[in-house]
């Protein structure tokens, strides 16, 4: 149950319960009496439900609970540690109970019971994850980053930038657009492509203008690898989320004076003090000083001169390159090694061990905006398999809905032994990510918006919180011409 003193089903221990439990227990346990001290507190005289008067039994002045009690003692850790009781840890709980009574195995079975605790486990924090590898290259244009990053309302009517980034050399091309779609990815990687060559290695989150078909048929067209990153987790494809933080920032401190490929000039640290345009295409990075007009004489030479000087120039710069590379990776390996060492020396540091069968508890899995006085965690959910020490497919216990899950958004509660009763799935219910959506009714048009809304719920919101539903209703009743509509924006029509 959600709130078990709150119930009216809920049996408090009485006096009179602890009392007939001490007899019950004495009955067939004669030993346990000669550690026992009779109470001579005239409250501890009670009269059981047979009408025998009984004197409470005591240890170490404090009341006895027999230790195979064991439905009396988990009521007890409940008054102790529920409710107004605080949901404290199982330090104070103990205390609580130590003051009160006791029995042989009660640290332990106090630990355990707060461990146990849903409420408690649903708000405190999760052990931090170490960092695993990422994704990188050690030639420049062998793979790309990119990512939209929202701007806001312009003059142009431009909102978004599309960011592409070279895993290597760092070298940042920026697209603005007034919309983040498939075919403008498409359109900008072929520029991209058009310039320095076709990249056959892609990493990207699971965007709906990346994961569709526009972007699938171009990778099976080109021969390229499509890496998606986990859902809810950015620092998954974190090279290009630094790029991301680089441009508010500077559009924030310089919005008057910004130059487009600024930061491609710039030398970076990770490359050994070279610029990106310089690690990408071995020409020097530009400078305001190079608008100075130095005064010089023409050389004259003949073709053949020319010809030479070209093909020695060209094999310099080959070899320049080739050396350049070499530094550059050597660095990028060594910045990474040493980040990631740091990181994973923090105090609390845990790798993740679920194995298939466990209980976890999730963050950020199935919805990602939630309310501030809701529960930081929810579930639990059952792992089903196990596809890396940093990657989980997990199965929603209310819905059945499967989904892959990073180590850092899930946390241990219990093992597969635990009972999932009608109760717990309630309780789960209750600290879900919202509401259950038992079936869609109807759609209708929004005379403001002009767009397709569903029970006073954007079909986009819809979409993204209830899917399969939605497929379902759009089949069910794709006669009408709105739901037409909402089918062709979110779904195939098969």
């Amino acid at each position: 149950m959600v709130s078990p003193l709150r119930s009216s089903s809920f049996e408090w221990p009485t006096l009179v319960v602890i009392g007939t439990t001490q007899r019950d227990s004495l009955d067939t346990n004669t030993i346990a009496a000669l550690s026992l001290e009779s109470s001579q507190l005239a409250e501890h005289e009670i009269k059981l439900d047979t009408g025998d008067l009984w004197q409470l039994r005591l240890v170490n002045q404090v009341l006895w609970v027999p230790d195979e009690a064991s439905e009396l003692q988990l009521r007890l850790c409940v008054c102790a540690h529920a409710s107004l009781a605080g949901h404290r840890a199982s330090g104070p709980t103990l205390d609580s109970l130590v003051a009160f009574c006791w029995w042989t195995t009660m640290e332990k079975d106090v630990q355990f019971f707060v461990d146990r605790c849903l409420d408690c486990a649903s708000v405190s924090g999760g052990a931090p994850r170490p960092l695993g590898e990422a994704l990188h290259s050690a030639k420049p244009n062998g793979l790309l980053h990119w990512d939209y990053l929202f701007m806001g309302d312009s003059k142009t009517g431009d909102k978004y930038l599309f960011v592409i980034k070279c895993d290597a050399s760092k070298l940042v091309w920026l697209f603005p657009s007034m919309e983040a779609t498939a075919v403008f990815t498409k359109d900008c990687l072929l520029q991209w492509f058009a310039v320095f060559g076709v990249c056959y290695e892609w990493v990207s989150d699971q965007g709906t203008h990346f994961k569709n078909q526009v972007m699938a048929v171009l990778q099976h067209v080109l021969g390229a690898h499509h890496h998606f990153t986990t859902a809810r987790c950015p620092w998954a494809n974190g090279t290009v989320e630094v790029v991301m933080r680089q441009l508010l920032r500077l559009f924030r401190a310089c919005l008057s004076e910004w130059l487009m490929l600024i930061m491609n000039q710039l030398p970076s640290p990770s490359l050994g003090g070279v610029a990106p345009v310089t690690a990408m295409s071995g020409r020097p990075a530009m400078s305001p000083l190079d608008t100075i007009i130095l005064p010089g004489s023409l050389k004259s030479a003949t073709l053949a001169e020319i010809e030479s000087m070209q093909r020695a120039n060209i094999d310099q710069a080959r070899e320049a390159l080739d050396a350049m590379h070499k530094e550059m990776n050597a660095t990028n390996s060594l910045k990474r090694d040493r980040a990631r060492k740091a990181h994973n020396k923090k105090r609390g540091m845990q790798m993740a061990q679920f194995v298939v069968g466990d209980y976890v508890l999730y963050q950020d899995v199935w919805q990602h905006h939630r309310a501030k006085l809701r529960t930081t965690w929810c579930g639990p959910a059952v792992v089903t398999a196990v596809a890396s020490s940093w990657l989980y497919e997990v199965k929603n216990l209310i819905t059945g809905d499967d989904k892959e899950a990073h180590a850092s958004r899930l946390k241990f509660y219990a093992d597969k032994s635990l009972h999932v009763s009608e109760d717990f799935k309630e309780h789960v219910a209750h600290n879900s990510e919202g509401y259950e959506v038992e079936a869609i009714v109807d759609a209708r048009y929004v005379a403001a918006k002009k767009a397709y809304e569903n029970s006073w719920e954007p079909a986009a919101t819809i979409k993204e919180d209830v899917s399969v539903t939605l497929k379902k209703f759009c089949a069910k009743k794709g006669s009408s011409a709105i739901i037409e509509q909402i089918a062709k924006a979110y779904f195939t029509l098969e």
